[in-house]
């Protein structure tokens, strides 16, 4: 069952994804960073990452577990996708035309964004194959294991304190969220392009109750993420419910659906898509850079491994 948090800070449940050294405030640059500076910062996480993962297997095997430390291979970016992330305006259109938000695209580009994602990058994780093959009282043992290990590990490369992985996601979500409010939600020019398509959007009839930068650009996917919920929820899977209470999520089921099924939902996703950037095309010029930035400084800080 694949689960879906409604909340960005859930990054998609270790994905991505998606989601900074510096804790201190102050504006964002204008420019996006530099290519060495960025360079460095990923090379830096990556080692880290590495790092993590070495710790981890020691600890595991002096547990008695096989463990493969694994970090998957950096894909290089294609040229559509560093043009995604300066904010252009041709390419966001040409991306949001055929997934729309990312979310019922899901269904029918399987293996090409979000969650299906990621849930391809599990497969190529050798440790996959070592969980799956274990019983069921192995699986326990395993798992614990693999927390108190994964704690360790982290608190000796990255001297962070947690007592499970999600306490490490929800401390990396912390910091976005300040870093958010001190360089994104704080800044003049961000502030004003925000109004200004918040003014366009409810002209389109959509409701508008925050015009912050970081919630603005979220006008016209809640209602799919919202509808996504619906269909999910209506299916019945009350397993979700005891796994948001375990981790600390608000998360749902994610709906089971054909391609047919879902291009319906997609056509809809795609119109609220492409009406949220035809009124943030300057928005996203500015807006998007910015938070290219912040993830590659927040990346380096709290690493993906």
């Amino acid at each position: 069952m694949l689960i879906r948090a409604m909340s960005s800070v859930a990054c998609a449940l270790f994905v991505l994804a998606a989601c900074g050294t510096s804790t201190t405030g102050g504006a964002a640059p204008s420019t996006p960073p530099s290519a060495s500076a960025t360079t460095e910062n990923k090379t830096s996480a990556e080692n880290k990452a590495a790092a993590v993962q070495a710790a981890k297997a020691d600890c595991m095997k002096g547990k008695g577990f096989k463990y493969i430390p694994y970090v998957p291979p950096e894909k290089k970016k294609t040229a559509m996708e560093v043009k995604l992330e300066s904010g252009d305006y041709a390419a966001m259109k040409a991306h949001r035309e055929k997934y729309g938000f990312g979310i019922f695209s899901e269904y029918i580009y399987p293996g090409e964004i979000g969650l299906s994602v990621a849930t391809a990058e599990r497969e190529k994780n050798p440790n996959s194959k070592i969980t799956d093959s274990l019983s069921s009282a192995q699986h326990d043992q395993y798992n614990k294991a693999d927390l108190a290990c994964t704690a360790k590990a982290v608190k000796q490369v990255l001297d962070k304190d947690i007592d499970r992985p999600m306490d490490y996601y929800n401390q990396r979500a912390s910091l976005r969220d300040t870093l958010v409010g001190q360089e994104i939600n704080s800044d003049p020019e961000l502030l004003r392009l925000a109004n200004s398509m918040a003014d366009c959007l409810k002209a389109k009839g959509y409701p508008v109750t925050n015009t912050k930068p970081s919630e603005v650009k979220d006008v016209g996917e809640l209602q799919v993420t919202k509808e996504l919920a619906r269909l999910g929820r209506a299916q019945g899977e009350k397993d979700a419910k005891t796994f948001a209470k375990r981790e600390g999520l608000a998360p749902f089921p994610m709906p089971r659906l054909t391609a047919d099924q879902a291009r319906p939902h997609l056509a809809q996703e795609v119109k609220h898509a492409m009406a949220n950037l035809d009124c943030g095309k300057d928005f996203y010029a500015a807006y998007t850079p910015k938070m290219t930035d912040l993830t590659v400084r927040l990346d380096a800080e709290y690493v993906l491994f």
